[in-house]
């Protein structure tokens, strides 16, 4: 699957990892809904440090469409809860 990290870039990420990224974008919403700035923050650190450190960067020459696209690093709560509505951004 290809993610973009919004302001970063895209990676390509093995779709055998799909369950631990939905489950740190589940552990975001529930940070989210709590309204805890700094535990938010951590979680949205370590979910787009798992994509950086388990997916192959696509080089800014070719031009793919994303599955998945991930907030920026520095996106606020307030941001947040606009984007992870619900399910999150991965369903299920």
């Amino acid at each position: 699957m290809i993610i973009r990290i919004a302001t970063e870039g895209q990676f390509r990420l093995d779709d055998a990892m799909l369950s631990q990224l939905n489950a740190m974008d589940n552990h975001l919403v529930q940070l989210i809904q709590t309204g805890d700035e700094g535990q938010f923050r951590t979680a949205l650190n370590q979910l787009l440090d798992f994509v950086r450190q388990h997916g192959q960067p696509v080089s800014p020459e070719e031009i793919l469409e994303s599955d998945l696209i991930l907030p920026p690093p520095d996106i606020s709560l307030e941001e947040a809860r606009e984007l992870f509505k619900d399910e999150g951004l991965i369903p299920g």
